[in-house]
């Protein structure tokens, strides 16, 4: 605040200009004219400025910290300095200095006790000289303490026992200014790096304190911090340049700028939702809450308990570090111990069963060779025609051949071939067959414009996602059972459902996939770098086949990645000639597996459904010719169901194409009213939920048993 005394009395002017003041900045502590307020608001637009008649000013008290408890402001009672502030005004009261100079020593912890104090070497000698600059250290393999001494000017090591083995004052490296350490690290190889700030460059010695080499061609200007990572490479703080930056942008402000590790944090208290203009310093212990001074006076929490933000915070770090230590000390070991005993255990019965699998080999083995010397001892003729008493078959009634060789009876029996999966629909028990008329159970509105994915969960209900951020669970009714909320930059992709009824989806900001596990989100595939992943499809076997596309310049490569867990378990990109399966584009791939292990997939940036076998060769490629349609074929979603036939949308001509597993027509299904379908998926009754561009769902009934 600038003050004129020319006339007969006091006259406070603008701090940004000779004028008289009118208002005052209470964030800020400024003295403004009426010209220069919204100038000020304008110099920081980041600030919450509190702009008030001159008059009407608040006065501000700044106490000085304490230099006895770390975090508390003193008063004059401890006898420290007052500041006073009133507008641009300051009185400072101080009372006489006690001198003395500033000591230093090492403290070692061991938890929260004491293990060692650095402080004398054996001659009871001082290590460290006084002064104000901090000591920066750090401990080799050799368990040497290696101190850099700012004061003194040195680097200092001292061996386990705090006894001083050498040090090193910046001569051996032969430079022409004075060695000034500030920061010091050590390597793996118990090598020292000390930064030298007044020569700009890195000392190395050996754990000995032999010079090795300066390192100063690195482009290192106003060193500041130094500090290694795990792979051995050294992190250098330097060039200030920043710092002038940030005077230069808030030029009327005084800054305290100080090293990094010498910072001092401040604790930024909260403004009270009861009282304005007033912060909360203290926290309610009755009620757990943050609250000022008038609450605790004449408000709401009058007569109740109240500790400083301060301490309730170093509470919760204590209680913090406390749960950690019982962690480490008490659960891991636990925890390690159980997993040792599981694994002796596994280890154990892995043994047992190795030996009863031995034994059983033993046994068969015995019988059989007991088998072959009965077979030996019989009496068959040298010469003419073996009579074989019985033998006849009676495979198509009881599914059983039964071969007599005198005494002897091998019986064979046809066995039915295992199911592809337990989870296909309950038509497999039986024969079924297309419809000749169609026909729709129910037609479901939603919310969704349009239903852009849709992934049945077992007989009545299914997961549905559209062009925004959620994704839901309806039943046959419509009614909603579930909703997620993504982590979709936009909207989901494509969605599945696991094996195990887990809900997945693509369209994630990160590009992976992620999946829901008891309503909390995980990330479940990592995509390669520079790819993202689009159409899923989970397989019957537990795999996850994931459409991964990569934008390079105009084109847009698309490739199919089957996972195993994490892994990458295959990938289907090119045909046997080195051909590219897939057309460059946009548009996702969405797919389905076969129950013969074929993978089906509609591309929709080539009007075509292909079909690749599982060792990934291209097997047919469909382009709705043999339908015969008005229009052009454009597929969009893709299915496969129980009989092993493939289901695909056409948005062009509102319909759907069924095919048998070889890829040969069977049928249109057009007389649904599907008004451009774009999502599909078989439930586990053999239905077909088809989404509309609309925002409806319609569930049909195709199959019949025959």
């Amino acid at each position: 605040m600038a003050k004129s005394t020319s006339w007969g009395q006091d006259v406070i002017t603008c701090d940004l200009c000779n004028k008289p003041t009118q208002q005052f900045c209470n964030s800020c502590q400024v003295s403004l004219c009426d010209t220069c307020v919204k100038k000020h608001r304008d110099e920081f637009k980041s600030l919450l400025h509190d702009i008030v008649p001159f008059l009407d000013r608040k006065i501000q008290i700044v106490f000085h910290e304490c230099q006895e408890h770390c975090g508390q402001r003193s008063n004059m009672d401890k006898g420290k300095e007052l500041i006073i502030e009133i507008g641009g005004y300051r009185a400072t009261m101080s009372p006489p200095s006690a001198g003395g100079e500033t000591k230093h020593k090492i403290l070692r912890y061991q938890g929260q006790n004491i293990k060692q104090e650095i402080d004398n070497d054996g001659n009871d000698s001082v290590i460290f000289k006084d002064g104000v600059k901090s000591l920066y250290m750090s401990e080799n393999k050799h368990r040497d303490v290696c101190v850099c001494d700012q004061n003194a000017n040195t680097v200092v090591v001292v061996g386990k026992t705090g006894r001083v083995r050498f040090r090193y004052d910046g001569t051996q490296a032969r430079m022409e200014k004075l060695f000034d350490p500030r920061d010091i690290v050590t390597d793996e190889l118990s090598q020292i790096i000390v930064l030298d700030y007044n020569k700009t460059c890195l000392h190395i010695l050996d754990h000995n304190g032999q010079f090795l080499r300066c390192v100063e061609d690195c482009g290192l200007k106003q060193l500041s911090g130094l500090s290694l990572d795990s792979e051995g490479r050294l992190w250098v703080g330097c060039d200030r340049g920043e710092i002038k930056n940030h005077r230069d942008e808030f030029n009327s402000l005084s800054h305290d700028i100080v090293p990094f590790l010498d910072r001092k944090i401040q604790v930024v208290f909260p403004e009270c939702q009861e009282h304005s203009g007033q912060r909360c310093e203290v926290n309610c212990k009755e009620c757990n809450t943050p609250v000022c001074i008038k609450c605790i006076g004449i408000g709401p929490h009058k007569g109740h308990d109240v500790e400083e933000l301060t301490e309730t915070h170093e509470n919760k770090i204590r209680k913090i570090k406390f749960d950690t230590e019982e962690i480490q000390a008490k659960l891991i070991p636990k925890y390690q111990k159980e997993d040792v005993d599981i694994g002796k255990k596994i280890s154990k019965t892995k043994s047992k069963l190795d030996d009863l699998g031995n034994e059983c080999k033993k046994l068969w083995h015995q019988e059989v060779d007991n088998i072959f010397d009965k077979l030996d001892s019989l009496n068959f003729p040298e010469h003419g025609e073996l009579e074989l008493l019985s033998l006849r078959s009676n495979i198509d009634q009881g599914k059983e051949l039964i071969i007599e060789i005198r005494g002897y009876r091998a019986t064979l029996k046809q066995m039915s071939p295992p199911s592809p999966s337990a989870d296909v629909s309950r038509l497999t028990t039986g024969i079924a067959k297309l419809m000749d008329q169609v026909r729709v159970i129910t037609t479901i509105p939603t919310n969704y414009t349009p239903i852009c994915g849709i992934a049945c969960v077992g007989e009545a209900e299914v997961f549905i996602c559209g062009s925004n951020k959620t994704i839901k669970r309806i039943d046959i009714h419509g009614t909603v059972r579930d909703t997620v909320t993504t982590t979709c930059l936009y909207w989901p992709f494509d969605i599945s459902v696991t094996k195990g009824r887990e809900l997945i989806y693509s369209g994630d900001y990160s590009g992976a996939v992620k999946i829901v596990r008891h309503g909390e989100i995980e990330t479940l595939i990592t995509t390669p770098r520079g790819w993202s992943a689009r159409g899923l499809c989970c397989t019957r076997s537990g795999d996850i086949l994931a459409h991964m596309c990569k934008i390079t310049g105009p084109q847009t490569k698309n490739k199919i990645i089957r996972y195993q867990g994490r892994n990458v378990k295959q990938e289907i990109n090119k045909d046997g000639q080195g051909n590219f399966i897939f057309k460059d584009g946009i548009n996702s791939l969405f797919m389905s597996e076969n129950n013969n292990g074929d993978v089906c997939f509609s591309d929709h940036s080539a009007d075509t459904a292909v079909m690749v076998d599982k060792t990934g060769r291209v097997r047919l490629r469909y382009d709705g010719t043999p339908a015969r349609t008005k229009k052009s074929f454009n597929p969009r979603d893709i299915a496969t169901d129980a009989l092993s036939q493939i289901i695909v949308t056409d948005t062009n001509n509102n319909c759907l194409h069924i095919l048998d597993q070889n890829g040969r027509f069977l049928r249109c299904v057009n007389e649904c009213g599907l008004e451009i379908p774009y999502g599909l998926s078989v439930d586990s009754e053999g239905r077909l939920w088809v989404g509309l561009l609309a925002g409806e769902i319609k569930v049909i009934k195709y199959l019949e048993q025959s």
